[in-house]
């Protein structure tokens, strides 16, 4: 998959961006202490935030692509925690976690979402992605179908789901997650 301008990537903190970072981070106390001693000009712009070390994972933002041959390569925006960003400028992408590389972040997928049962809190995701929340909603229904057909239908409707769920390229339609709270409205309930 091609990292374009806007998607949202994961980045690993190499040596060089931690010192880079943590360099020019101050600290509440230390900018207080510098203006009681007129050495902090007033209105300056200070870098706060938490010490970082190599190999912190960190999201990121693309910024800018390169050249059609070297999909792979990208400037990032990389959110910290604190009151900065950092620029990483030519980053390479790697299949797992390296150093000073971007990945694609882990995703869940809809077989993760099924293995929850009905007494297990649900993850933040579902309040955010409505299409995972009516899965959720239709694999509790499954769960309490037994051998029936509304179990077929339901099984059948999952599948549907979690292919359209599970497949970042080929996002489901806008109006999928409609439908299968139509469908699950009548499975027998869940409890």
């Amino acid at each position: 998959m091609r990292a374009t301008i806007g998607r949202i990537v994961q980045y690993t903190l190499s040596q060089a961006d931690a010192d880079a970072i943590n360099r020019r981070r101050t600290t509440g106390d230390s900018i207080a202490d510098r203006i009681k001693r007129s050495l902090w000009p007033l209105g300056a712009q200070a870098h706060i935030g938490e010490k970082v070390w190599a190999g912190d994972f960190r999201p990121a933002i693309v910024v800018r692509e390169w050249a059609p041959e070297r999909p792979e390569m990208v400037n990032l925006q990389v959110f910290l925690d604190g009151t900065d960003v950092y620029w990483a400028t030519s980053r390479l992408q790697s299949e797992e976690p390296q150093l000073g590389c971007w990945n694609w972040p882990e995703h869940v997928v809809a077989w993760q979402l099924a293995a929850r049962t009905a007494g297990a809190p649900k993850p933040v995701v579902h309040r955010e992605l409505p299409l995972h929340s009516a899965l959720y909603a239709l694999c509790l229904r499954i769960e309490a179908c037994g051998a029936s057909p509304a179990l077929t239908e339901a099984v059948t409707l999952a599948s549907d789901l979690m292919r359209a769920v599970g497949d970042p390229d080929n996002p489901a339609d806008p109006h999928a997650a409609d439908r299968v709270r139509q469908a699950v409205a009548k499975l027998p309930s869940a409890g």
